[in-house]
């Protein structure tokens, strides 16, 4: 009998939605194009982070897409925020993730001190996890959602797709690994139902709950 294999995506997927923690890292990104495409108006670099996104998948697949920004320099703010000031720890979500059997896999668009910040702030040890995921691990001109990274993820854990069940908040995300033939792609909507075919939890939390 084959093993589930678990995928979590990290931001807004793992934790509920942290409203301090997405408005700075979303201001962050929107002073980013402002600079990278020499955009006076805060409103208008707005509006081009969120075409991104709908387009690319991510605001940095975006900006790599018109500017060829790095990923290193995209991703500086991991290396100087405090992310215990936005994130509480959560012990119930790393014993239920603990008690599935299976393979247990983080795949995130982040840079990895971003996902190992997260992680301890949540107070989950990523050493429970069988592989931690990050884009600087994949092709980073090619992130999470586009099929480039998605393979090397794959490929590096050797994973077997038929065995997937993976829960992401980015129907972007949710759509590329669907198509790419993952078994189960859930969408963690939040509470808020989205106009979807996909299977729909309100949390990861209340989806193991169901499951365990």
């Amino acid at each position: 009998m084959k093993l589930t294999t678990y995928i979590f995506d990290l931001d807004e997927t793992l934790y509920p939605i942290n409203q301090e923690s997405l408005n700075r890292r979303v201001h962050y990104y929107t002073q980013t194009i402002q600079e990278q495409l020499n955009i006076e108006s805060y409103e208008e670099a707005q509006e081009i982070g969120h075409q991104f996104y709908k387009k690319y998948g991510t605001t940095y697949a975006g900006l790599v897409a018109e500017t060829g920004i790095s990923f290193e320099e995209f991703h500086s703010f991991s290396k100087k925020w405090d992310y215990t000031e936005f994130h509480e720890e959560d012990k119930e979500l790393e014993e239920l993730i603990k008690k599935l059997e299976g393979k247990k896999y983080i795949y995130s668009a982040g840079h990895k001190d971003h996902v190992e910040k997260v992680l301890d702030a949540i107070g989950v040890d990523i050493n429970i996890f069988d592989g931690v995921f990050s884009n600087d691990d994949g092709n980073t001109l090619n992130p999470k959602p586009q099929k480039p990274t998605q393979e090397i993820f794959i490929d590096k854990y050797n994973i077997d797709k038929s065995t997937i069940i993976f829960l992401d908040d980015s129907l972007s995300c949710i759509k590329s690994s669907h198509e790419d033939g993952w078994n189960k792609c859930i969408l963690v909507n939040h509470g808020k139902k989205i106009d979807t075919y996909h299977e729909q939890t309100p949390s990861v939390k209340e989806y193991l709950r169901s499951i365990i």
